[in-house]
Parts: structure tokens; sequence; C-alpha cells
């Protein structure tokens, strides 16, 4: 996930796979808030 995050920041895969991205983004954000529940 942290590979594809980086390839997004450098503008390759976002651009050409947006889906990728939002799929990333979503992943972070749902794993971020299992940790702060636990």
């Amino acid at each position: 996930m942290i590979k594809l995050v980086t390839l997004d920041f450098d503008g390759t895969t976002a651009d050409t796979m947006p889906t990728l991205e939002e799929i990333a983004v979503k992943l972070m954000v749902k794993h971020h808030e299992l940790e702060t529940e636990d």
C-alpha cells in the first residue's frame, strides 16, 4: 500500500490509475480508524 501511495505523490499512478489511489486512501483511512478505536 505504501508503494502505491508513493507513486500517487509522484503523479504517475494518480494520473493513470485513479482507482488505485482511491482504494489506497480508503484502506489507509479504515486502518487508521481501527487503530484509534483500540
